[in-house]
């Protein structure tokens, strides 16, 4: 079995956690911010109330969460170079290996109806 970028990130995640409360075991900081970015760009994509890119402002605000100040809350932000935005954030989990391949990508624009998504897919081929 070949484990893929995002596999060997998960079980990363489970040997570097820590101890919260001295009740649950969470992921450590640096965990929890990549896989709080792949959640926003990937899962939440334009429903997450982030810009698309510095010309293409969203319509859409997420409810229940105010992701770009909870970015803000975590000190890795600052690696990111440029705005805070989808494509930056793409940008910045590509670096790192961290993006999902052609398939998943298909996958979650269909799921999500995202043209975001469908952009950064349709890039690939």
């Amino acid at each position: 079995m070949t484990l893929t970028s995002w596999s060997i990130f998960s079980m990363s995640i489970l040997k570097s956690k820590v101890l919260f409360k001295d009740k649950y075991y969470v992921p450590d900081e640096e965990h929890h911010f990549l896989s709080l970015i792949y959640h926003i760009t990937y899962h939440k994509a334009e429903e997450s109330g982030l810009q698309i890119d510095q010309d293409r402002k969203v319509l859409y605000k997420e409810k229940d969460h105010d992701y770009p100040q909870f970015l803000r809350s975590f000190s890795q932000i600052s690696s990111i170079d440029g705005v805070i935005n989808l494509y930056n954030l793409h940008r910045y989990l590509s670096s790192r290996n961290l993006s999902p391949k052609l398939d998943a990508l298909r996958k979650l624009y269909m799921i999500n109806k995202s043209n975001f998504l469908f952009e950064i897919a349709s890039s690939y081929i």
